[in-house]
């Protein structure tokens, strides 16, 4: 449905996690320890992605690392090549909707 990755692309990824929008305990999911817990773009997704020539990663989520990373090893790739990051895109499902498949314009300001 979204083809492949091309050059130039951004990348959102929708875990669901806007379920928790409007609790941000539950958004940020602090445990005990206080670690967070909520999906995020992995070291080797992030390099994949890079090396794809994404110019953008986006996601529903506090940060694009996951919650309990220490290393932000995604910010890394991604801020070290100068791309964009943005996080807590509200993708409940009427913004979903409103997104295309593949293909648009991102305004990031």
């Amino acid at each position: 449905a979204h083809g492949s990755i091309q050059n130039g692309s951004f990348v959102i990824a929708n875990t669901g996690w806007t379920k928790f929008w409007n609790d941000p305990r539950k958004f940020i999911g602090l445990d005990e320890n206080k670690v967070r817990h909520f999906p995020g773009w992995g070291h080797e997704a992030a390099q994949y992605l890079h090396e794809k020539g994404v110019r953008g990663l986006g996601g529903d989520t506090a940060s694009i690392d996951p919650g309990n990373s220490t290393t932000f090893d995604a910010h890394r790739v991604f801020l070290k090549a100068d791309k964009y990051l943005v996080e807590n895109i509200k993708l409940d499902e009427e913004n979903s909707r409103a997104l295309p498949e593949a293909g648009g314009t991102i305004l990031i300001m």
